[in-house]
């Protein structure tokens, strides 16, 4: 390894959130508190609660791993694991359920 060249990087289990994006007209079915399940292709259900939704509407982002189409006006939104453990893997898809 060269000289300044990271060897590892750290992500406090504390620090993980998950952001996702709630479709306009599911907005009202949501709200900060809100627990939440996270659920990721070969990890457990996490619980979760939301601690953050965006005010302002905007466009989906251009990038959103879906099986189905997405409305193109969304909510931003941030759900924090509830158990101190979580089994998530950051930058892996994952699917909300409230």
């Amino acid at each position: 390894v060269g000289a300044g060249t990271p060897v590892l990087a750290l992500l406090s289990e504390k620090r993980i959130k998950v952001r996702f994006y709630i479709p306009e007209k599911q907005r009202a079915n949501f709200h900060i508190g809100q627990k939440v399940t996270i659920t990721q292709d070969g990890s457990p259900p996490v619980p979760a609660r939301i601690q953050f939704i965006a005010r302002k509407v905007e466009y989906t982002p251009p990038v959103i791993f879906s099986e189905q189409t997405r409305a193109s006006l969304v909510f931003a939104a941030d759900a924090v694991p509830i158990q101190s453990k979580n089994p998530l893997k950051p930058g892996m898809p994952v699917e909300i359920t409230p």
